[in-house]
């Protein structure tokens, strides 16, 4: 079953848990048998995983697959850990983190990250004020397991560099490989779910109940795989709103752990994130135009907000409160601290913080991303534009927590490196911004490289990016590879599981 899961992908699952019905139907009976008499039924464990079922298998079954899955593996590395219990079955391709010495159990990854309604997890805090609230700043949350507390900077720096790298490129190709896999499983889920959302006339009050386990789909898979990032470079080709929403839902998810934002404003940012421009497609007509909008034009799109806080007032499953913070946030979004943005023209103090956290990645998403009237700019650029401009109206804060979670040479990224090679990022180091894991695409003599892997981190003196390498500047000696990277970067499912196993068109081998 994992074989057939992981070859095809979340959006062909439904194809085959049909072949695996009486196998499937059994295994996850004995799964559910096995934690009752490991922990009990009345443990979180299995009370969690039991509601996951019901209320999951029909809507998300690979949603409730992984559950199940990683609940399992769970159980096993906890057992491994205290007793030395072994449990058999099930073989895992990644095993848990281990803790720290005197540091407590983690709770159930999967039980912990598994679909549930917002307003289950949302627990509204009287008096709330608008500052982030971090883990620090507020009683135990509601879930099973709180996030681990911060770690010191080097181990902090070797957890954030991953076991493949910290091993180096030499070897792990496949393990890179497998955790691509993983990643683009989880966009196509965010993806689709995104089309159902925004396509008019398509049950909107529905899809958006399917939201809550979308958006912990995407912030548990993030934490585990940080390749979820590469994928934030990619666009949809029919109408580039479905693959910003996505990307800027990562995005934002990738800087809320920076900020160590608490599971409740996480699930609130999450939401808000998702549903940021859901008022866009009444409005199709114009940013889809080939054209820089006029005034007129702009003013009109502008009302977008409205409508989406107007979509948001149809979801009818939400709690009030959490509904009313949603709204507030979702209409903030495009305000900017020196009152230049829209509707309100709202200042500084007057914007919600997840607001601005929102608004930072939908402006980095949309400069870094192709429009119908204009190219895409570079990351390095981008962020040069976003420090050097502070009329933005971003909070630095949370500007400085983008750069964290990316790097000034964000994952997908052309770079030239200091030696002349032309590379590909794929991992960044923290703190080492011109150091990451890259991928070589053209050798230092000019000649197409086979997709080879290199840790400039594990080299800082023999290596370091050099300078930053747009599509135009590569079309210039090398414009057949340009235009197949740039065809890349056009999400489609298919093609993007063919160029994992096979590599890129004109350079085989490659990892993205």
């Amino acid at each position: 079953m994992r074989k057939d899961f992981q070859s095809e992908g979340y959006y062909t699952w439904y194809r085959y848990s049909k072949r695996h019905t009486a196998e499937y139907a059994s295994w996850k009976k004995n799964v559910l048998s096995l934690i009752t008499r490991v922990r009990g039924e009345e443990s979180r464990l299995y009370t969690d995983l039991v509601g996951t079922e019901k209320n999951y298998s029909e809507i998300m079954p690979c949603s409730v697959f992984l559950a199940f899955l990683n609940t399992l593996e769970e159980l096993s590395g906890q057992d491994e850990a205290g007793a030395g219990r072994q449990v058999t079955g099930t073989s895992s391709e990644r095993s848990p983190e281990p803790r720290q010495a005197g540091s407590p159990e983690p709770g159930p990854a999967a039980v912990d990250d598994a679909p549930q309604p917002f307003h289950a997890l949302y627990a509204a805090e009287e008096g709330a004020g608008k500052g982030l609230k971090t883990e620090a700043q507020t009683e135990a949350a509601p879930r099973p397991s709180p996030p681990a507390t911060a770690k010191p900077s080097q181990e902090r720096q070797a957890g954030h560099r991953g076991p493949a790298a910290a091993a180096g490129p030499r070897g792990n190709t496949e393990q890179l490989r497998a955790m691509r896999l993983e990643a683009l499983k989880t966009y196509s889920v965010l993806i689709d779910i995104s089309r159902e959302l925004l396509t008019p006339r398509r049950g909107f009050p529905e899809a958006g109940g399917k939201a809550a386990g979308v958006c912990s789909l995407a912030a548990k898979n993030l934490r585990a795989d940080p390749l979820l990032l590469n994928c934030v470079t990619f666009a949809t080709r029919d109408d580039y709103i479905y693959a910003h929403t996505v990307n800027v839902l990562i995005l934002s998810l990738a800087m809320a752990h920076r900020l160590a934002l608490t599971e409740s404003d996480l699930e609130l940012l999450s939401f808000c994130a998702l549903f940021h421009d859901i008022g866009m497609p009444r409005f199709r007509e114009l940013y889809a135009k080939d054209r820089q909008l006029t005034d007129r034009e702009f003013s009109r799109l502008s009302l977008h907000v409205e409508e989406g806080i107007s979509a948001v007032e149809e979801l009818s499953w939400m709690e009030p409160d959490f509904k009313a913070k949603a709204q507030k946030i979702i209409g903030q979004v495009h305000e900017r601290t020196d009152g230049k943005g829209y509707p309100s023209g709202l200042k500084a103090d007057g914007i919600e913080p997840l607001a601005q956290i929102i608004g930072v990645a939908d402006v980095y998403e949309a400069l870094t991303h192709p429009r119908p009237w204009r190219k895409a700019i570079h990351p390095y650029e981008t962020f040069r534009q976003l420090i050097e401009k502070p009329q933005k109206g971003f909070r630095p804060d949370i500007l400085k927590a983008l750069i964290q979670a990316l790097s000034i040479y964000p994952p997908g990224s052309l770079a030239k490196l200091s030696q002349g090679e032309i590379a590909r990022v794929l991992r960044t180091h923290e703190g080492a911004f011109t150091k990451p894991l890259v991928e070589v695409l053209i050798e230092a003599d000019g000649s197409l490289a086979d997709g080879r892997l290199a840790d400039l981190f594990e080299n800082p003196i023999k290596q370091s990016i050099k300078s930053p390498v747009s599509l135009a500047d590569l079309a210039v000696k090398y414009p057949e590879f340009a235009k197949a990277l740039e065809e890349e970067l056009w999400w489609d499912p298919v093609k993007a599981l063919d160029r994992l196993h096979d590599g890129p068109a004109v350079a085989r081998g490659g990892i993205l």
